[in-house]
């Protein structure tokens, strides 16, 4: 949870109040104090998402966005 919340520049609270959330939503399994993984509806909707960002990512390369600029996240 710690490297979840410096990852996103979030408080650790915030981050284990969105897995409880998620877990509700059944997209990850959440055990406090142990950790959380993706269930198999997580894990799909992730791999939607990583298609998503690649077609993005062509699309913005293919305006002439550099390649590594293309993948960041703010673009």
């Amino acid at each position: 949870m710690k490297d979840v919340a410096e990852k996103l520049g979030v408080s650790l609270p915030t981050v284990t109040e969105m897995f409880q959330k998620l877990s509700t939503q059944g997209y990850v399994n959440y055990e406090p104090y142990s950790g959380a993984t993706l269930t198999e509806e997580g894990l799909s909707l992730a791999r939607g998402l990583e298609r998503r960002h690649g077609a993005l990512k062509e699309f913005f390369i293919l305006l002439g966005l550099p390649e590594e600029r293309a993948d960041e996240a703010d673009v």
